[in-house]
């Protein structure tokens, strides 16, 4: 193991023991979650005294999901390491989502960035992943319907192996079915639903979702509604 993978595993031990608990915001009159960049290279905080991380500053313009406020720190998460701190406020401005994703929090508080190709539409609703012979690390489809639903979803010409979570438009977690590649059978949600995911099956049970899981969406306006 190189030594930069051994301080960046020291970090993120840090981290997870130094940050104060949080839980993802989900009221209106909440942090919104939302995606920023550091147009400054910024310090790492580990909280919102003045102790900072005397470890690689963030390089400029990474993209970052901020997920609390605190004073005048933001903390955030980096997608690309997965790893959580406070930074200034004043060294960041939103950017938006720089393709469509959703940030998954498992039941034991962890969070996943999850990538994904849209089907908001009836022909792309039937033809989901048909044909698809793999999916990258850490994506999947979200169906997006314009009201709650109750659809079933069948795996008819789909050939990898998936699971489908079913979502609130609040963003809950309802439900998750594991589907057998080119099966007919119908999986159906136990509620009406307002987004369906679909990855590679057990990507749900590594990470510990399940009912209850709360997912925050970064989409296109137009998708969003």
């Amino acid at each position: 193991m190189q030594p930069w993978h051994i301080i960046r595993i020291a970090l993120l031990t840090f981290l997870i023991t130094i940050l104060p608990p949080f839980s993802l915001p989900v009221a209106a009159d909440s942090y919104p979650v939302q995606w920023v960049a550091n147009y400054l290279p910024t310090t790492l905080w580990s909280g919102t005294d003045n102790a900072a991380i005397d470890l690689q500053d963030i390089p400029q313009f990474t993209p970052l999901v901020a997920i609390a406020s605190s004073n005048n720190r933001v903390l955030v998460l980096n997608p690309a390491t997965e790893g959580l701190a406070y930074i200034d406020a004043d060294t960041i401005g939103p950017i938006g989502a720089p393709e469509p994703s959703l940030l998954l929090q498992g039941t034991n508080g962890a969070l996943r960035l999850i990538y994904v190709r849209l089907a908001t539409t009836p022909a792309a609703w039937q033809r989901g992943l048909m044909e698809q012979l793999s999916l990258p690390p850490d994506s999947g489809m979200l169906f997006i319907f314009p009201a709650d639903v109750t659809y079933g979803f069948w795996m008819k010409n789909t050939l990898i192996p998936l699971s489908v979570a079913f979502f609130t438009d609040h963003g809950r977690l309802t439900g998750i079915d594991d589907m057998q590649p080119l099966t007919e059978d119908i999986h159906v949600a136990p509620a009406p639903y307002r987004y369906a995911l679909e990855v590679p099956q057990g990507y749900f049970r590594a990470y510990h979702t399940g009912p209850g899981s709360q997912a925050h969406f970064f989409l296109p306006p137009a998708s969003s509604s």
